[in-house]
């Protein structure tokens, strides 16, 4: 398991999208969810320049070193 897995972005897709269907909210959430696309989105994200870098993307450095490797002998 990996940190994807345990924050909000896979938590939020394990809880709203159908697993059979990706791109489509489960039916219980399709009146009080709405997706929208970050190009349409009323906010702008900024990352500090240095985070910018593929390769110092927290999912690039668990890929080198897991975030929540088990303990030696567990």
């Amino acid at each position: 398991m990996g940190i994807w897995e345990i924050s909000g972005p896979g938590l939020f897709i394990a809880l709203l999208r159908d697993p059979a269907a990706p791109e489509t909210l489960l039916p219980r959430w399709q009146a009080s969810v709405r997706i929208v696309r970050a190009q349409d989105a009323p906010v702008r994200f900024y990352a500090y320049k240095g985070y910018r870098d593929p390769a110092r993307h927290w999912s690039a450095l668990e890929q080198q070193e897991p975030l929540l490797a088990p303990p030696d002998g567990g």
